[in-house]
């Protein structure tokens, strides 16, 4: 006797494809399978573990990125002296990434650079050097935090697998599209002809897909915390929004959009128990106050 089971094709895919059903459409295999059921399953770790927050308040498009170097460093800067510890930034080419080195000036953050054609061994040492305990804060010259700079779509964005706890913090800076070139141009122009939507398939979801792996080196085991920066106004843009994972937010992507993205930071960090450092003009502010109101700074009692 043949026993006959009813069998259900299972195709599962760990890749970031946001959004789902445009991503699918695509693919060879779907011509073989008359009814397919799409299923996204979101982060096994929960929200309470990380913050992800949009800085939509600089550009990184190409002709006005010179202009917002200054501020995105210094967004940078301030979100990685709050918590010590190791922070990662990923940003969309190595030119970008030497422009914005040469304007971050803060000598308390030891800074580690990608570079093209880096091999494993120097990547290992960069790795094995970040995963040292920062020495005490009282330490002569001890770092307020490490800083790596990297390229998306790198290898310190994808290939290596970082140690468990070793981040604090992703910064991604805007999204890393594929240079324009004869064969980008030749992808978009068919997409444009079978979909009507050239750009999307040629530079945007490939783009977006490297924010989004960047963004998932700070989450990778249970233990693990921290910040996400997802830097740049595209973001929060429609056609760039859609393409951010379902379940970074909860109910619209509009909750990612902070009003004072480091005053959330730093709420959060205090959620979990650390006590932040505030950037030098938050400090200013907050002796302004004690100044004129020497109790508003503790609430309605005087402590003595």
């Amino acid at each position: 006797m043949v026993l006959q089971l009813p069998c259900v094709p299972i195709l599962s895919i760990a890749r970031c494809l946001a959004p789902l059903p445009d991503l699918a459409r695509p693919c060879p295999f779907l011509f073989l399978v008359p009814f397919l059921d799409l299923f996204p399953f979101p982060s096994p770790f929960p929200p309470s573990t990380r913050a992800i927050l949009i800085v939509d308040g600089v550009t990184t498009r190409y002709r006005e990125r010179s202009k917002h170097l200054p501020e995105i460093a210094r967004v940078i800067t301030a979100a990685a002296r709050m918590v010590r510890g190791n922070y990662a930034v990923y940003l969309p080419s190595y030119t970008y990434l030497r422009q914005l080195e040469a304007h971050i000036h803060d000598r308390d953050l030891e800074i580690y650079r990608d570079s093209r054609g880096m091999n494993d061994s120097l990547r290992q040492g960069i790795l094995s050097r970040m995963s040292q305990p920062l020495a005490d804060a009282g330490s002569y010259r001890a770092p307020r935090a490490r800083l790596l700079l990297a390229v998306q779509g790198g290898s310190f964005a994808e290939a290596v697998e970082w140690p468990a706890g070793i981040l604090q913090g992703v910064f991604v800076v805007g999204p890393g599209l594929p240079r324009v070139g004869f064969e980008q141009e030749q992808l978009k122009g068919y997409y444009q002809r079978r979909y009507g939507s050239g750009f999307a398939y040629a530079y945007l979801y490939p783009g977006m897909a490297r924010v989004i792996q960047s963004a998932g080196r700070l989450i990778r085991r249970d233990t693990d915390r921290g910040v996400v920066l997802v830097i740049g106004s595209r973001f929060a843009e429609p056609t760039y929004s859609r393409a951010l994972p379902r379940h970074w937010y909860e109910g619209d992507v509009s909750e990612l959009l902070p009003i004072d993205p480091l005053e959330s930071l730093g709420a959060f960090w205090r959620g979990q128990g650390e006590e932040p450092e505030l950037p030098p003009e938050r400090e200013s502010e907050a002796e302004e106050r004690v100044e004129h109101d020497p109790w508003g700074a503790f609430g309605d009692e005087p402590i003595y």
